[in-house]
């Protein structure tokens, strides 16, 4: 197509130029005042119109920018004025003359002034979607000028403030220019469409919904909080509290039975003397009252594939875990009868318990706040105190609600096994009333003073040891067990987050590759729990070190850093010194008499050594003796494991009278409280090993209750005690059937199923297998 060139005056618009296709009436200061003297009485001239910052920008700073190609009209009624017809856009090419009256060179394409068709407008609509979803333009289409289409589409989508930046655009970067514009405008598009529709079904026939209602009454709570809506006949002075609490009381959306008490609480504070402590704290209990969200905030529907995104990105494995609280969720979508229930994640430390509360409110939409309830001794801390003590404040449910900005957002009351226990003051008494559904929604602040509704918070907690939770408080949790990470697991997640997440925070561009050798070694050697956070330390402590050697050597931010080489065990040793945690808490061979149990607490999982020996006895019928700090149910384990040797002792190949005598049983570690029916089978197998004067395997850990007659009952924290057995490297695993289903996946060592004490003197000694026990 022959490009046209024309010489035209300039007519430089500061602010606010003129569009194709539109008459726009201009005068001073807006353009020069010699330019519209000129120009004054030459209807029918052509001139460009030009949009500039500043007078300043002619004539050095417009070559190669765009303007709009006018005809001057006939002049208008007002005095030094000018009329313009906007034609189409032409491109500076060329500018000459002075400031006070430039001409420019310009060129234009004939057919950008023509009328856009509906074809082309809707060429130009595809075109605009495909660089938004592409983000750019093929060959084929900058062929040809849509130039005019493009300029109609975006007069018809756009406000006339942006178009005026277009008119600067050329035609190959407008589509993509609108397409952003576009983009950016979805939100408020949407937001309205929204609103709209929840208007045109609260103006229906039929009777609003208490649903649409409460969406409803939040959409207009929140449009009066962002313009600052409130009751003009209320004078405004600078630094009246009175009239700023009133004003931010009227956009909060109070309920009726609140705005009645607010309203005297309102009249009394300004009836009060401004310095008297009884000022501020009514000042603080309106301000904390005009905070607080009042009506739900409308959210979308639950994504439980965004549920299980956030889940797998914030963890690996525990898949059990991962699908109870998808469960969980989903009933909690549905409305069910269980939405009120209390999710508690119970496990060791530095296993992801707070992680996985915030990706929740992630994957929920909610803003995620954190009370740690552990240590707390007063009910004051949650319930807040009342306004007539002295620095009285609200307790921490109300204000972290107040804090998050929403009145359902995700609330994690962290530690919930370490609260305090004071019969007087007892702040687990207060968490039953604001955890129980049929409460909660009327739970009233002593500080707030006024009930509110703590049903649509979703409430998380967190514990080490859930036996040591309340039982009346432990009634309104699920507990869901978080028992720590395999060996396999830990590499994979030292891999996927700790090294890069380290390497970030440390300045390091890239993080150095680790082996499985060397991460088992610092799993093994360096760190002894069922979490990450020991380990987390040891690879900062590894990576602290390279980044010492980059500064030293003149690296500082900012510069290229060379590639980082793989960690290596003679790293782990220079660095970490020797292992610290040995792999193995037992010896590597048992004494005849022993044998190896395990246990779980708060700290996950841990091997535990058990030892037995027998003496002639001192007395008809003999004693036993019980050392090593046991509990009342450990002992009557060591009774019950002793009587079914007694019992049972021809079929274990001995008489009654060898059983006979003084038993002396000690666990190791006596410093520690041990309790438990767990140890049941371990406590029979040290006293049969020193019976035979046999001893047990030393890589074969075992747990189970064992029963009078000989049977294996079932016991909690098996995964616990398996991955425990798997980091003390044991061969082989002895667990009760009961517990096959919480054997967890992966495992290195051998997991033996047993039911009766016959299949664990079995495992222990094959070659004893023909012999009948019980």
């Amino acid at each position: 197509m022959t490009e046209k060139r024309s010489e035209l005056p300039l007519v430089a618009v500061v602010s606010d130029g003129v569009l194709p296709g539109e008459r726009r009436v201009l005068n001073a200061p807006a353009v020069d005042a010699r330019v519209l003297a000129k120009l004054a009485g030459a209807q029918g001239t052509s001139v460009l119109a030009l949009t500039v910052t500043h007078a300043g920008e002619v004539p050095s700073l417009i070559t190669g920018r765009w303007g709009t190609l006018c005809e001057v009209e006939a002049p208008p009624e007002a005095p030094h004025s000018i009329a313009l017809r906007g034609i189409s856009r032409a491109r500076i090419v060329k500018c000459k003359g002075a400031e006070s009256a430039p001409k420019v060179e310009v060129s234009f394409d004939p057919t950008l002034g023509a009328p856009a068709s509906e074809r082309s407008t809707l060429d130009a609509l595809r075109l605009i979607v495909n660089v938004a979803a592409s983000g750019a333009i093929r060959d084929d289409e900058r062929e040809g000028s849509l130039d005019a289409a493009l300029l109609a589409t975006a007069r018809a989508l756009l406000p006339r403030e942006i178009l005026l930046d277009f008119v600067a655009v050329t035609a190959a970067d407008a589509p993509a220019r609108i397409a952003s514009l576009l983009a950016a405008q979805a939100g408020a598009r949407l937001g309205a469409q929204e609103l709209e529709a929840l208007v045109r079904k609260a103006a229906g026939p039929e009777e609003m919904p208490a649903s649409l209602r409460a969406q409803l009454y939040a959409q207009v709570v929140e449009i009066e909080r962002r313009l600052d809506v409130f009751d003009p006949s209320v004078p405004y002075e600078e630094g009246d509290d009175a009239v700023r609490l009133t004003r931010k009381l009227q956009q909060a959306g109070l309920p009726k039975s609140v705005r009645e008490l607010v309203k005297s609480r309102l009249k009394s504070m300004k009836l009060s003397r401004h310095d008297s402590s009884d000022y501020a704290t009514q000042v603080r209990n309106l301000e904390l009252t005009a905070k607080l969200h009042w009506h739900p905030t409308p959210r979308p529907p639950v994504d439980l594939g965004r549920v299980r995104e956030a889940l797998d990105r914030a963890h690996h494995g525990m898949q059990k875990s991962k699908r109870r609280i998808e469960e969980w969720v989903s009933v909690r979508a549905l409305g069910g009868e269980a939405r009120s229930t209390v999710l508690c994640l119970a496990g060791p430390p530095g296993t992801g318990k707070t992680t996985i509360a915030r990706a929740i409110a992630e994957a929920l939409g909610r803003p995620f706040g954190r009370v740690a309830v552990g240590g707390m001794h007063d009910e004051c801390e949650l319930r807040g105190h009342r306004m007539s003590f002295h620095a009285a404040a609200p307790g921490r449910i109300i204000e972290e609600v107040a804090r998050s900005g929403a009145m359902d957002p995700v609330l994690l009351l962290d530690e919930i096994d370490k609260i305090g226990t004071d019969t007087s003051r007892s702040p687990s008494a207060a968490l039953m009333e604001i955890l129980d559904p049929e409460q909660h929604t009327h739970f009233q602040d002593n500080f707030l003073s006024l009930p509110y509704d703590l049903s649509r918070v979703l409430f998380l907690c967190t514990a080490n040891e859930i036996d040591k939770v309340r039982g009346p408080l432990r009634d309104r949790l699920e507990v869901i067990e978080i028992e720590g990470y395999s060996s396999g697991e830990k590499c994979a997640i030292a891999r996927a987050h700790l090294l890069p997440n380290i390497a970030k925070e440390l300045g390091l561009t890239s993080e150095p590759p680790a082996s499985d050798a060397v991460l088992l070694d610092l799993i093994e050697g360096y760190t002894r729990e069922g979490g990450v956070r020991s380990l987390r330390r040891a690879l900062s402590a590894l990576l602290r070190d390279r980044a010492f050697a980059l500064a030293r050597s003149g690296v500082r931010e900012g510069d290229p850093q060379p590639p980082q080489g793989a960690l290596t065990i003679e790293d782990t040793r220079r660095v970490l010194g020797a292992p610290r945690a040995s792999i193995k808490s037992v010896p590597s061979e048992l004494p005849v008499g022993a044998s190896v149990g395990l246990s779980v607490s708060g700290d996950g999982g841990s091997p535990l050594l058990i030892e037995a020996g027998r003496l002639p006895a001192s007395k008809p019928g003999g004693e036993l003796s019980l050392t090593g700090h046991l509990g009342d149910v450990m002992r009557e384990s060591a009774r019950t494991a002793l009587s079914h040797l007694r019992l049972y002792a021809s079929a274990y190949g001995h008489e009654s009278a060898d059983v006979s005598g003084d038993w002396f049983v000690h666990v190791p570690e006596a410093a520690v409280p041990k309790d438990g029916p767990s140890a049941g089978v371990a406590l029979f197998v040290a006293m049969l090993s020193a019976l035979d004067g046999v001893a047990a395997p030393a890589d074969v850990a075992m747990t189970g209750e064992l029963s009078l007659h000989g049977a294996v009952l079932a016991v909690g924290g098996v995964r616990a005690k398996c991955l425990a057995a798997e980091r003390a490297a044991m061969r082989k695993v002895l667990v009760p059937k009961g517990c096959e289903a919480d054997v967890p996946e992966g495992l290195s060592c051998e997991v033996v199923v047993i039911e009766r004490a016959r299949h664990a003197v079995e495992a222990l000694w094959p070659e004893r297998a023909k012999e009948k026990r019980p």
